[in-house]
């Protein structure tokens, strides 16, 4: 295997990610088999496939040739590798890391307004009530907070969002009443063509079992087609899932929760009136 090149950039997208792993797996070969073909630790070839390692240009040329991939294909690696490259940037402290390539984002939130439509003291306010659960230190919260701003920058106007919430998230007080007025103030302007908000009733949700999930579609570079991935959280950690089978059950999942919903704005108004309009 050649050395990297001094500063060669590591490119790090689950698109990518996702097809290595593919492709090992179609040459019938083993991660172990692998990392001993390319004189790799096996926990490395393990976390390049799951896209919490970059790859550089020289590694991906040795990961293509230690599985014979044909030259055609390992153009369009390149191709979507190139692409990653180009477009790379960081979010702070790594929250919702390859998410911004995304062309269409369905969120299922049971517990709070999803990131993307948040307010900033909204977001500042929940982040502050899970600091000793979640271990956040200040500068950790300000870094997550920071995140989550350039998350929804990355949202306006430039891809699609569904996202639907359950009824309780309305009635939920995160921060002050006047926060809550304010959130659902934007939650009632969000909706335009590229946004569309649906609201599960606690009727209908009464059986609903699924945590909350962000469902993430690329678009198609080359001939390698589209690709999803999911972001799913827990405390203070974004987990994003990239393989196959699980991604598509939460596709199914969002579409089963999306059908159940109701357009938002009753609900919104409802909340607004019953619970927020006189505090």
């Amino acid at each position: 295997m050649g050395r990297p090149k001094k500063g060669e950039p590591y490119i790090k997208d689950p698109r990518l990610a996702g097809e290595l792993r593919r492709l090992r797996l179609a040459a019938g070969m083993t991660g172990d088999a692998l990392a001993d073909k390319l004189g790799w630790s096996p926990s490395k070839v393990s976390r390049t496939e799951r896209s919490l390692f970059g790859v550089t240009r020289t590694d991906l040329t040795a990961y293509l040739r230690a599985l014979g991939v044909p030259a055609e294909r390992g153009q369009a690696i390149f191709a979507l590798a190139a692409t990653a490259a180009v477009n790379d940037f960081s979010f702070p402290g790594g929250h919702f890391g390859g998410a911004y390539r995304a062309e269409s984002v369905l969120d299922w939130s049971p517990g709070i307004v999803p990131w993307g439509l948040q307010t900033p003291a909204y977001t500042r306010a929940l982040l502050t009530s899970r600091q000793a659960a979640a271990r956040l230190s200040p500068g950790q919260l300000t870094e997550f907070a920071d995140a989550v701003a350039a998350w929804q920058h990355r949202l306006e106007g430039q891809i699609t969002l569904r996202a639907v919430l359950s009824e309780s998230v309305l009635y939920r007080l995160v921060g002050t009443a006047r926060a809550m007025r304010a959130q659902l103030t934007r939650l009632d302007q969000a909706g335009d063509r590229d946004t569309e908000i649906r609201v599960l009733s606690e009727e209908r949700g009464e059986a609903v079992g699924y945590d909350a999930f962000t469902y993430l579609e690329y678009p198609e570079i080359g001939d390698l087609g589209s690709a999803a991935s999911v972001l799913t959280y827990r405390l203070g950690s974004v987990i994003e899932l990239i393989d196959d089978e699980p991604v598509w059950e939460y596709k199914i999942a969002f579409d089963v929760l999306w059908a159940a919903a109701e357009p938002s704005a009753p609900a919104i108004k409802r909340a607004q009136a019953d619970a927020w309009g006189d505090v």
